[in-house]
Parts: structure tokens; sequence; C-alpha cells
């Protein structure tokens, strides 16, 4: 059999994880040894794959390891082991939730088109159509860079989700790709490990979450507590290493005592008992502010049986072993998730008093909890243009098209954190039909979630028999029903009460449609009036070729449509006077700034007055933007700040920012350390601060009765990498348990 043949390896570095070597040592061919021991795992590999008749889709597999081998030839990774171990590892972990021949070629190749000479056209020669679509997909997912600025990050959160609505083996393999380069982080440098590290609790764990690969999520998330939070990841497996041996007895003996009473009652069952993997109880020691020793339930039993009704019945049997702990049931089965998680969850009082926590499914269910929509992935037919998602999959599409009409970021950024990374509610019509609403909604986003024309004319609700506010917020369970009027139009107040995307779009639009001519005159005039004040005329600069550029840049068509949207609120005119003061401080300076995007330098708005926010205290090198306040000048947050979020109304009136240069000044910024009391924990923490070349303005110091301390420090830092840098130093000190900014009220994570 002739084997493909491709181009001649390069010496790339790897812009996703950096754990190619930029600069290989010349090649040296793998040994015969080498060479059997990867041959012996692909074959393990194959053997989970059904037969296939067809001879070219049969030997695809191997002709794709083989090309990816030569392809990959002397390369290494950081680590010294030969690239192709990569490639194939991938391969092994994503066969295991979607056994077939396309996706495991995908796999093998995942990286040629990044790190090797080969092109697009030659995939689709050597291996067709469907495997060259899949293996693009994933290039392209890998040139996606997170942890930028916020405008940055969003649009590659938007790429992100297209690529993968298109199909979800292209980010099943991409979730595989992360997990491997995370478990092998340990070679990379620590800045550059926590940067892969924050991107994957930010991005990929929630999409593994999401897409219901539960084994995946947990990894990811146990691999960034380890590198991100060693001190605390050790303490924790050390602890749950000491006492393992009395909970697997503890575990082993409930296991038995369930098995046995479900026997009596006829119910055939598997019973398991399980861990909770280390993230999870750093989260509940964070959240409930509590020590190792005070975590109870950190064992827990799972009941397989063969069907839905036996699920309910083995809940009837346990309870009535041990007394169920009110308020801990959830029936993830009549109303499953939206990654089809179905599964009844419940806390008993177990034996010796203990909370024991137990859940209750079926074999196909566990089958969908583990592996998500990789447990029940279906085609048509093979062929891209016969591919689809299925139900399973549908909310990417939605968020997808939704996000695509819009270049509004903090649009981006609240539909991202309401449908894709928060929880939940389940309403239902009064016909039975279960309607998924994002946690937060209102009976407005159920009426738009039905029929834009149903949410045009909501005049009011009914919850569950009886009258209720348009603001009143859903729960699980309830049944609404929606009264409309043709005199009934969305008001600009909705805005401010719905917690959906898709109803915020469909209201914008219909309040721009309906009052356009207004708010175009509106417009004109608010604008006008702002170039007055600059010595422009409005008429001879609506003509101009800088007028053009600035349309360009806010992405709007025509001057009527920026009228309409500055009428609107949807931009506001210092949006447009700042671009124009920006290319006033390009003629004066003789350059043009190096452009970050869409981003505006602080030193691009001297003319006007601005200062930096109290709230969330920005510091050089954070994602940053600009607040225009009346009478103010314009006030610069963090863009993540929380009081930026409910300026929804006013989001016109944000301008995308950055800073002129890390470092220029110094930053007087608090921090909050978090730590087991101890003998010289002060002077510890002090001279970590002291060598790091940080100054200390400030000292306070709290000890409490439970032997915690917490200790705040005002210091001057230089920028946020150096603040980054320090928290990573801390946590490594003896006893430190958690390192915090303070910005006003509240305090954000640093470590």
């Amino acid at each position: 059999m002739e084997t493909a043949t491709s181009p001649p390896i390069t010496s790339t570095l790897h812009e996703e994880s950096g754990l190619i070597l930029k600069d290989p040592e010349p090649a040296v061919p793998l040994s015969g040894e080498d060479l059997r021991d990867l041959h012996a795992r692909l074959d393990e590999i194959v053997r989970k794959l059904p037969p296939e008749s067809d001879p070219e889709m049969e030997t695809l597999p191997r002709r794709a390891f083989e090309f990816a081998l030569q392809a990959h030839g002397g390369q290494k990774r950081v680590s010294g082991e030969p690239y192709i171990t990569h490639p194939l590892t991938v391969a092994e972990l994503v066969c295991d939730l979607m056994p077939d021949r396309p996706t495991l070629a995908a796999c093998l190749l995942h990286d040629t088109l990044e790190d090797t000479l080969t092109t697009p056209e030659t995939l689709r020669r050597e291996f067709g159509e469907e495997v060259a679509f899949l293996v693009e997909g994933v290039t392209n997912v890998s040139r996606i860079r997170f942890g930028l600025q916020h405008e940055k990050q969003i649009e590659n959160l938007r790429r992100l989700l297209v690529h993968t609505a298109k199909d979800l083996r292209v980010i099943i393999i991409k979730l595989c790709d992360r997990l491997h380069n995370m478990r092998t982080l340990g070679s990379l440098p620590s800045v550059k490990r926590r940067r892969i590290c924050q991107s994957t609790l930010d991005v990929f764990a929630p999409l593994a979450h999401r897409l219901g690969l539960e084994r995946v999520k947990n990894e990811l998330e146990d691999l960034c507590l380890m590198f991100l939070h060693p001190s605390v990841y050790r303490d924790i497996k050390t602890n749950v290493d000491e006492r393992l041996a009395s909970r697997q007895l503890y575990a082993r003996n409930v296991q038995n005592i369930v098995a046995d009473v479900l026997a009596t009652h006829g119910i055939d069952a598997t019973v398991e008992w399980r861990v909770k993997h280390f993230w999870s109880i750093y989260q509940k020691m964070r959240r409930d502010n509590k020590d190792f020793s005070e975590i109870y339930d950190l064992t827990g039993i799972r009941i397989l049986v063969h069907g839905v009704d036996q699920c309910y019945a083995a809940l009837g049997i346990v309870h009535g072993v041990w007394p169920p702990v009110e308020g801990r049931f959830k029936d993830y089965v009549s109303k499953p998730k939206a990654n089809d998680y179905r599964s009844l969850h419940t806390t008993v009082l177990g034996p010796e008093g203990r909370m024991l926590e137990i859940q209750i499914r079926t074999h196909q269910m566990h089958r969908v909890c583990e592996e998500g929509v990789a447990a029940h992935w279906r085609y048509k037919e093979r062929g891209r243009s016969s591919r689809r998602l299925g139900d399973d999959a549908a909310w990417i599409s939605q968020i997808s098209g939704i996000l695509q009409d819009t270049n509004d970021q903090e649009e981006w950024s609240t539909t991202l954190k309401t449908d894709l990374f928060s929880d939940e509610t389940f309403c239902y019509t009064p016909k039975g039909d279960i309607i998924r609403l994002p946690a937060g909604s209102c009976p407005i986003d159920f009426a738009y979630y039905i029929h834009t024309d149903l949410g045009d004319h909501c005049q009011g609700a009914v919850v569950n028999g009886r009258y209720a506010p348009l603001s009143h917020e859903l729960k699980t369970g309830d049944v609404v029903q929606i009264e409309t009027s043709k005199t009934a139009h969305p008001s600009p107040d909705w805005l401010n009460i719905v917690g959906s995307s898709r109803a915020r779009s469909k209201i914008r639009a219909h309040l721009l449609e309906a009052n356009r001519e207004n708010l175009t005159e509106q417009g004109r005039v608010l604008l006008s009036r702002e170039l007055h004040r600059l010595g422009k005329n409005p008429n001879a600069f609506f003509g101009s070729e800088e007028f053009q550029e600035i349309l360009d840049s806010l992405a709007v068509k025509t001057e009527e449509d920026l009228f309409a949207l500055i009428g609107f609120g949807r931009i506001a005119t210092k949006q447009v006077i700042a671009r124009i003061l920006k290319n006033r401080a390009k003629g004066k300076k003789g350059a043009a700034p190096k452009a970050i995007g869409e981003t505006i330098r602080i030193s691009d708005i001297d003319d006007m007055l601005y200062r930096l926010a109290r709230c969330c205290q920005p510091v050089p090198g954070e994602g940053i933007v600009g607040f225009v306040t009346r009478g103010r000048g314009v006030t610069i947050h963090r863009w993540d700040c929380s009081n930026i979020r409910k300026f929804q109304g006013d989001q016109a009136r944000l301008i995308p920012m950055r800073w002129d240069q890390n470092g220029e000044m110094g930053s007087l910024v608090e921090i909050v350390v978090e730590a087991n009391d101890r003998h010289q924990l002060l002077a510890d923490i002090s001279n970590t601060i002291s060598s790091a070349g940080i100054d200390i303005k400030g000292c306070h110091t709290l000890s409490f009765d439970n032997n915690r301390a917490t200790l705040s420090f005002s210091i001057v830092i230089r920028d946020i990498l150096q603040l980054e840098r320090l928290a990573a130093q801390l946590i490594d000190v003896q006893g430190v348990l958690t390192v915090s900014q303070r910005r006003g009220n509240r305090t954000r994570p640093l470590a």
C-alpha cells in the first residue's frame, strides 16, 4: 500500500501552548523500539473502532498516523518527547469519547497545519474533505488567543463558538488537546503556565461542562489547581490520601448496605463509590470558608439501574433506610440540564450520622453524564453537508446566531455569561412544554423565547395561576402564561429586567426601528453639538473621508445609522469625539500609535478629564474601559467591573481603552492574605513582598480564635503582571491559604 507523503517539517513555535520546541535539535530518527511502542498504541486505538467495508476508510487512521509521523519528523516537545506522542495521545483521549475513523485521523493530523508545511489542499487530497475540515477547524480554534484585552477576548470567544457550532467534533478534539497539554504543562515557564490555566478555567472547563464531558472538565480543573495553587493542591491531596483508607472503609460499608437492600426489593443495581475531585473540594472550602477538616461529604455513592422507574424506586428505598437532608434533593431526570445530564441527587444522614451524597441514574444516563453529547453522537450519513448537531447542542447555534449580529462588546460579554456559563431555569407553558431560560429570567424572556411577536406585544403574565409583574423572577417549575395586547410594545425599561440575550436583542431591535426617524434626528443634533465644540463644521465633517473612516471603525454602514444609534444610546458621541482626538494626537506626534483593536490610549483623551474608578481600582496591564460621565469626563474601570455591567442601558457611553505603557507609574493597591496563623508569619510575608522589589505603604493584621489570620497590605506595584507574580510567590509561603486584591468593597482572588 502506498503511504501518503508530507512536506518537510518547520521549526515554528506552537503559539497555543508553547509545548513544541522553537529551535529543535537536528532530527534524530526514532529508534525501532520507540516506533514499535507507537504502533502498538495505534493498534490499541484502532481495535476500538467498528469495522469498515470501505478499504479507504478502513486504512484511514494508519495512513494519517504515517503522514503525521513524517510531517512532525524530528520535532520534540519542550519535555523532550517526540512530538508525535502528542497527537497520538489526543487520539487516545478522543477515541474513548467518539470512536470513528475520520475523527481519529483528524486527531492524528490536528497539528500538521499549525506546525509543519502541510497545506489544507494536501489534506483534502490525501484524506478527504471531512478530515481536512476537522483539522482546519481545530487549527483555527488553536490560533485563538485568550487572556487578551476585553474586546479581543470576546471576538475570540465568538470565533470559538462559531467553529464549535459547525461541528462538535472540532471542540471535542480541542478539549482533549488542551487536556494533554495541561498534563504536560510543568515544562513551561510559570507565567505561561498561569496564562494557560486561567484560559482553561475561563473557557475550556465551562465548555466541557456544558457539553457534558465531566471527566474532561474535572481533570482540567484539578490540573489548574495543581499549577495555580500548588501548596493548596498539595495540602488537599495529602489530607485526602491520609483519610482515604478510613473513607474507603466507610464507603464500602455503605455500598454493601445499599446493594443488599436494593437486591432485597428486587432491583438489579450496580453500586459504586466515588471521591470528590480536588477542585470541587477547593471551591467548597472557599465558598463556605471552611477548613479541610470541616468538609464531610468527600465521598459519595452512585447507584446505576436499568430503567427510569427503578431510579425513583431506589430513591424511595434509600430514603427509607436513612433520612434525607431537607433541601438537598434535585431531580435532573424529569428536568434534564441543557447538556442532557440526567440523574437524581439526594443527600442523607448515613451511618455514624455523616452526610452522604447519593446519585441515582440508569446506565445509559451514566454514559451521557460521563461523555455528554459524545455519548449519542449521530449522523444521517457521511459528509459535512449532512452533518447535524442534534437538540443536545442546539444552544451553541442559538448563541452564535445572536452574537454574530452585534459588535457590542458588553452585549457579547453579557450573553456569554448568561447563556453559556450560567445556571438555567426550567419553566413550562400551560400545555406542559418545557422552556429553558438563563437563571434570573422574567416573563418577558419567556415570551421572546416562544416567539418575537409574543414578546413585542407582551402585556402581562400569569405565573402558577396568579398574576405576576413582568419583572417577576421565574423559578424552576413555574407554569407561565403570557397575556398580549395589540397596543402593547417593548419599553426601554425592559432592558433592565430581562435575563436572556435573545430578549435583550429583540427589544433593542424593536425600539430602534419603531423610533428610527426621531432617533436619527436626535443623534444628528447631539453629534453636531459636540463637533461645534471642537471647532468643526458638522456638515463639512459628515462628508469627509475622516468621518467615513470613523463609520468603518464603528462598524456602521451609513451616517443615518450612526445618528440613529447615537440617538438610541447604543453609541456615545464621545466615542466619535475620542476617535477625532486620536487622529489629532497622530498629527501632533507625527506617527500613529500602535493600535490594539479599536482601543484608545489614555493619552489620546488628554483633552478630556479622566480619573481611575475607586470601585475596581484598575491596574496598568489590565483590560480597561472608559465610561463617559456627565460633567466629570471619563471614568476608567476594569472591563469586568460590576458597575460597568450595570450600565447596560448606557453602554453607548463606554469607550474601549488601553494603558499607554505598563509601568509608567506605580499604582497603589491593597492585597489581602488569608493564612493559618503562626510565629513569624507577618515577617515571612513582608520579606516576600520586599524581595520582589515592591514597596509596602501600610499593613494591618487581624488574628482570630480559629487560628486564622487576615493580613492587609497597601503596596505600590508596577503593573498587573508584577502583582500576579507576587501572588504566586505569596501562596507558597507556609500557611498562606489565599491571596486577594481588595477593590472597593470587594475582593478579587489572585491566588
